[in-house]
């Protein structure tokens, strides 16, 4: 073998016999511009194993995508075919929620992490990236001198890109070398300068699947204490280390949260891995109890008594969901969404009024414009 053998070195692998001809590999490897398939993202590997598959007629087991794949609960299944039957898809949900939904979200919560939240501070979101997203454009403007998020890595790559189609800044650290009480010098070492706003991580973490100890969750409620910060704890994996079995309700041991540790925290639950509902893009953000109260000195949004929770569900939320529907309807492209970035910006610094007749004003302009 050679010294400089590499395992993307198709030089060498095409001297030797493999499952699929090396140079259909090769060909549509060179065919996608892609530099190092070692480094490349999830969604260029899915891409050219797609053409590889088509040109070979191989198929390959399939672990790029953190698809579950098993059969979602039939409760739920035939819970969803009632509703539909009764209709409700021609009918948009109350802009407050459902309340059976949010009391049983806070059931589950209390249940199975073992946290108290009201059941209105239980917001169902478009899938978790939605809740993300909606999280991080509220969050960063909590606070004027406080404009960046701190990412302990690995997390979602996703969350990254999203900052960066909103220009908001992020500083992240790779948690490998700093497990256990090393975590907390380094965490300091970023929330001392006093520009982060949020601490974003997930918990079961995916592809290395590094679980935060209880000490280490407690470092950074501790943190997030002292510089008085968010946490954003995603939890896509919920109850998926399974050194434990948490699938008892109410009995110890529950999923482990930093919610134990803090009360700036905000959660995202998903139903695609945990419920095997994937296809739905179901997922929930719960903010703690605490948090919605909590007015900071020096906050952009200049209601008085705008609290976090309002801004996600009447105004994010609302809005990503008008984007996805005239995307989907119209075939635009997400522009609109940065649009509605801006407009929130422009509202929250005073220079775009707020209010139910300056939106008559607009929906009659739009109205006369279509005429």
């Amino acid at each position: 073998m050679p010294t400089d053998f590499r395992i993307y070195n198709y030089q060498y692998i095409s001297m030797k016999n493999t499952p699929i001809p090396a140079e259909i590999v090769d060909k549509k490897v060179a065919e996608s511009g892609i530099s190092s398939v070692g480094k490349a993202s999830i969604r260029e590997v899915k891409r050219l194993i797609n053409e590889i598959e088509q040109a070979s007629g191989k198929e390959f087991v399939r672990m790029e995508m953190g698809i579950p794949g098993l059969p979602p609960c039939a409760v739920g299944v035939e819970a969803q075919i009632e509703a539909l039957k009764k209709g409700v898809a021609a009918i948009y949900p109350d802009i407050e929620g459902i309340p059976a939904l949010k009391q049983e979200t806070a059931r589950f919560v209390k249940n199975f992490i073992d946290l108290e939240v009201e059941p209105e501070n239980c917001i169902p979101t478009v899938g978790s990236m939605m809740g993300g997203m909606a999280g991080f454009m509220t969050f960063v403007r909590c606070r004027k001198e406080r404009d960046t998020t701190l990412f302990i890595d690995p997390g979602f790559p996703v969350q990254k890109q999203q900052h960066r189609v909103m220009g908001l800044k992020y500083e992240t650290f790779d948690v490998y070398n700093f497990r256990g009480p090393k975590l907390r010098a380094k965490l300091e070492s970023y929330l001392e300068k006093g520009n982060i706003h949020t601490i974003m991580y997930s918990n079961p973490n995916n592809p290395s699947w590094i679980c935060f100890t209880e000490e280490e969750l407690q470092i950074i409620g501790d943190m997030a204490n002292k510089y008085d910060v968010f946490v954003f704890e995603d939890l896509a994996y919920f109850g998926m280390d399974f050194r434990q079995n948490i699938s008892a309700p109410g009995i110890p041991p529950y999923q482990p949260s930093v919610g134990k540790y803090t009360d700036n925290y905000a959660l995202l639950i998903s139903g695609s891995k945990a419920f095997s509902y994937a296809g739905e893009r179901i997922a929930l953000m719960i903010m703690s109890t605490l948090q919605q109260r909590v007015r900071r000195p020096g906050a952009l949004l200049q209601d008085e008594e705008a609290r976090s929770r309002h801004h996600l569900r009447h105004g994010l939320c609302y809005q990503f969901r008008r984007c996805a529907l005239r995307t989907v309807r119209h075939g635009r492209h997400p522009q609109g969404l940065q649009r509605r970035h801006l407009q929130l910006h422009r509202r929250c610094e005073g220079v775009r009024r707020e209010g139910r007749h300056h939106e008559e004003d607009i929906h009659r302009q739009r109205l006369r414009n279509r005429l």
